[in-house]
């Protein structure tokens, strides 16, 4: 009975439309309401029992009205977390930002996704689980979730420099420039962003002597196990061993200062202990703190040779090179400080 209903005032509709047309659309929608009248079974002797007093028109309008505060209302109530939700959300993501310290990359991956869940609009969520993703070697699945921090908030520096560190461990070294320099933008002040960006230069702009200085420094260094750390012995024989190097060095046989710093391969060890924690276990080695002690009590700096001819140095220099140097960006704190 109520499909009936349905029909009769479909059709009720049709013919009260008749009016506002001309004679020969009058007719056409006559003969189509006849025939609709002849499927459903409906007419108008059956008005009594089938007529309804509500107005199919204005039944429609009704029903739009309707609908508008209700979609209005959906993405507001969706965007907006309680405030356990939020309170929930600080907890993992301070629990991913001790996974990170850890060194336990998917774990925090897994901790900020269950944050970002909760709070699926914190811009940190994001930039804390693109630096997990970029140190689990995701690069992909970091750039992003970058992007979307940068989509929550375009001024956001730090997602800039995460997603510059992960295109720079990609390879894509033009676009790591572009989020440095978009980044400097925001946070003129940022001494992570500008050597960073500074490296990223080189790697896109670099000129050929550049580049084979820097294989020849990585070739030296080859004996270290991979990670680009050259060893000791080899360092004493580019500089000619105890004989007085380059500059004139003391007693000991050092070379210039200056010769060492701008050497590619010191330049690439100093590069793998930043990045490896190389600089704490170096300070924290009881061979340097002897030789340090020696030096203030009068007596001279050893050369090259005696440096490579202690077994405990060259244990420390094989270890640094296992890490690898690394990516630009490196050096950036964890996000726990987000």
């Amino acid at each position: 009975m109520e499909n009936k209903k349905l029909n009769f005032a479909i059709a009720k509709y049709l013919k009260s439309a008749q009016a506002g047309l001309s004679g020969e659309k009058q007719e056409s929608l006559s003969v189509a309401i006849e025939s609709l009248e002849d499927v459903f079974e409906v007419d108008d002797t059956q008005a009594g029992a089938l007529d309804s007093p509500v107005d199919l028109a204005a039944l429609f309008k009704s029903a739009q009205v309707a609908e508008k505060p209700q979609a209005a209302a959906g993405p507001a109530n969706q965007s907006e977390p309680s405030a356990q939700d939020i309170a929930k959300a600080d907890t993992l993501k301070a629990e991913g930002n001790a996974l990170m310290s850890a060194q336990k990359y998917q774990e925090a991956v897994d901790a900020y996704t269950q944050a970002i869940a909760l709070h699926s609009t914190n811009k940190i969520l994001y930039s804390n689980r693109a630096a997990a993703y970029s140190q689990a070697g995701d690069q992909d699945a970091s750039i992003a979730d970058a992007k979307k921090a940068l989509e929550i908030d375009p001024a956001f520096a730090r997602a800039y420099s995460r997603l510059g560190h992960a295109y720079f461990n990609a390879k894509q070294y033009d676009n790591a420039v572009s989020a440095y320099e978009d980044g400097l933008k925001y946070d003129t002040d940022n001494q992570t962003m500008k050597s960073s960006l500074i490296t990223a230069r080189s790697k896109v702009g670099g000129s050929v002597q550049q580049r084979e200085s820097q294989d020849a420094g990585a070739g030296a260094g080859a004996g270290a196990g991979g990670g680009g750390m050259p060893d000791l012995s080899a360092l004493a024989g580019m500089f000619g061993g105890a004989g007085g190097g380059a500059g004139g060095g003391g007693g000991g046989g050092m070379p210039d200062i200056g010769a060492l710093l701008n050497n590619p391969m010191m330049r690439q060890m100093a590069q793998s202990m930043m990045s490896n924690g190389g600089m704490e276990r170096l300070m924290s080695n009881p061979g340097l703190r002897n030789m340090a002690e020696n030096m203030r009590s009068g007596g001279q700096m050893p050369s090259i040779e005696e440096l490579a001819g202690n077994p405990e140095l060259r244990g420390l220099a094989e270890s640094f090179g296992a890490g690898g140097a690394g990516g630009a960006g490196q050096g950036n704190p964890p996000p726990g400080n987000a």
